[in-house]
């Protein structure tokens, strides 16, 4: 017994008017619409997007967060060496990279000298103390100062506790040679920050009273750092 299987032809069809509307509809375009702009596609494996260039021309990341590492080194330079000469725009700079860096630093320093967490520390002593000096200056003086600008002073002349920090390793504060170092760059740092004040302020009058309460805020921080 054989079974036969007829096929039969289908009927239906599709009108070419129809069809071509249907693919211009979905973005499909004809032979001689089929341009490819070779400027933005390369079959090389590179993909480029109008005029933009490669990663080699594209700004550092320290830049596009706002770090300046040559005017950070020139003003930490020109504020530690207070005797010397400082340029006008580090004097009137109130940058806060270079402080924030410190800090950091200082930060982690004091981790690897005991496992001590004290960022939170070193950010409140610093933010606390800014408000001090920032109110003093501005009742001793008739040159009005920035919150900013005076933080950023104290926080480039916060430098030298990263050095302390350091120098605990082979020289331990509860020996007299440590204590000896902290004293020394509490008054360094002291200087160093009542002098710029004073440039700032344009009169002498007032150092010594101003150095009283900045060598309270550099002491605090040598506290973290021996204790």
């Amino acid at each position: 017994m054989s079974t036969t299987i007829d096929f039969f032809p289908s009927e239906y069809s599709m009108d070419d008017s129809s069809s071509a509307m249907n693919a211009n509809n979905f973005g499909y375009v004809g032979n001689n619409n089929q341009n490819i702009n070779n400027n933005n596609i390369n079959f090389s494996g590179n993909i480029s997007y109008g005029n933009s260039t490669g990663f080699e021309e594209e700004p550092p990341l320290w830049e596009e967060l706002g770090f300046d590492p040559n005017f950070i080194k020139t003003k930490a330079i020109q504020l530690l060496t207070p005797r010397k000469q400082i340029e006008e725009r580090v004097l009137r700079d109130d940058d806060l990279g270079g402080p924030f860096l410190f800090c950091i630093l200082l930060g982690f320093a004091l981790v690897l000298q005991g496992g001590k967490l004290h960022f939170g520390y070193i950010f409140g002593y610093s933010v606390m103390g800014s408000l001090l000096v920032y109110f003093l200056v501005n009742l001793l003086s008739e040159q009005s100062i920035g919150f900013s600008h005076t933080m950023s002073i104290l926080g480039y002349c916060l430098f030298p506790m990263i050095i302390l920090a350091l120098s605990s390793f082979p020289f331990p504060p509860s020996q007299i040679v440590g204590f000896v170092i902290a004293m020394v760059i509490v008054l360094f740092c002291t200087y160093s920050a009542s002098s710029a004040f004073v440039r700032v302020m344009g009169t002498n009058d007032q150092k010594f009273l101003l150095a009283y309460p900045v060598a309270l805020i550099y002491a605090s921080f040598a506290l973290i750092v021996v204790f």
